[in-house]
């Protein structure tokens, strides 16, 4: 069984190409007391939530942008108004 790997480590094993994935800690413990310790990629095994949909991720994006815009001009107005 592969050891628990840290979060930049997990994105690199993921990002490999190997067909492999990462297990948290916690994962790696829990997968352990249930008894579900297969030979091979036990990592298939681990129950994850799913990621935010793609709508959901488009919404903060787009929020993030509308936010940075805004502060953006509120600066500028600070700015103007400044001298």
């Amino acid at each position: 069984m592969p050891r628990p790997a840290p979060a930049g480590a997990r994105t690199q094993i993921e990002q490999g190409h190997t067909g492999r994935g990462a297990l948290h800690l916690a994962e790696a413990i829990a997968l352990g007391l249930a008894g579900n310790l297969p030979s091979e990629h036990p990592e298939r095994l681990a129950d994850r939530p799913s990621g935010p949909s793609p709508a959901a991720r488009g919404t903060v994006t787009a929020a993030a942008g509308a936010l940075a815009f805004g502060a953006g001009l509120a600066g500028a107005r600070f700015l103007r108004h400044r001298r």
